[in-house]
């Protein structure tokens, strides 16, 4: 009984202990309604945490209950706004995204937030620090949208860039009602108190390292709109393409392939790359010094 009974404590330790360890990121989001009505979500991305999965060895607890009628602040996984709701919220990490040169992890999942307020603006704030000089999440942006993945290539749109503010760089964002080009996308029906419904305003964060969408978040500098329109064009073949995509340079340059969720799918520095592992459907590729091009994965 008592070899029973210190293996029990061991299991206990083991499932929240060491799960600790597994989080390689953790930052806290602030709100405030026009009225000083408060509220905090903590968030982060784990090693081994799975995707869409409330998980309580990460301190996550699903909330059943309706939104409070004046003002509260949700997190939720990646699409599993249907799923249920926490107000601590640990993503994932790709084990083929790990970076082996400044040992981190790009491109983890993304954290979803969806807010209910009486009286708006919302003010929004967090700690800058906890981005800066980290390789893999320095170009991370929060952004007015809970599901921009529903419409194409909504990561190179000048409107979406506009409203994205870079997490290293900014420390606070005023999120105002029905205030976005994409609004239809941003509101999520929501329970509240009183057995009635509403709109829910979506926020989202994406963890991006520096480079992702242009760079356009840098530790030095403001969060600005990168011009596309500027860059010249690639002709990249074949497209559709099946196994070798061809960038049309002469000079190995840095590239990436984005798929229609903004996920850096392959990187590298080449004039090719093979893309055969590739599941079917829409990509863009996305080469040093031009400007990004669609394409088709057979």
């Amino acid at each position: 009984m008592k070899h029973f009974y210190i293996l029990f404590l061991i299991s206990i330790f083991h499932n929240t202990g060491f799960a600790q360890d597994d989080i390689l990121f953790e930052s806290t989001l602030y709100f405030e309604d026009a009225i000083g009505n408060k509220d905090s979500i903590v968030y982060g991305f784990a090693e081994n945490e799975e995707i869409s999965i409330i998980n309580p060895i990460y301190g996550e607890a699903e909330i059943n209950t309706p939104f409070d009628s004046i003002f509260e602040v949700r997190a939720s996984h990646e699409g599993a706004l249907n799923i249920g709701f926490t107000k601590k919220l640990i993503t994932h990490v790709f084990d083929a995204f790990y970076d082996s040169v400044n040992n981190c992890y790009h491109n983890a999942t993304d954290a979803y937030f969806v807010i209910h307020a009486k009286h708006y603006p919302v003010k929004i704030s967090w700690d800058p620090q906890d981005y800066k000089n980290r390789h893999c999440i320095e170009g991370s942006m929060i952004i007015g949208h809970s599901q921009p993945f529903l419409f194409d290539s909504w990561f190179l749109e000048e409107d979406f860039l506009t409203e994205a503010t870079c997490l290293a760089t900014d420390s606070v964002l005023y999120r105002l009602e029905n205030d976005l080009p994409y609004d239809f996308y941003n509101n999520i029906d929501i329970d509240v108190e009183g057995n009635k419904t509403a709109k829910g305003k979506g926020l989202f964060i994406l963890f991006r390292d520096d480079y992702h969408f242009g760079g356009m978040c840098k530790a030095e500098g403001t969060n600005s709109v990168y011009n596309y329109a500027s860059l010249p064009s690639l002709s990249p073949f074949p497209n559709p393409v099946n196994e070798v995509f061809h960038f049309g340079i002469e000079q190995a340059r840095d590239y990436e392939i984005i798929d229609l969720h903004g996920r850096i799918v392959l990187w590298g520095k080449h004039k090719e790359a093979e893309v055969q592992f590739l599941s079917s459907g829409i990509y863009y590729l996305k080469v040093e010094g031009y400007a990004p091009q669609r394409f088709i994965k057979m």
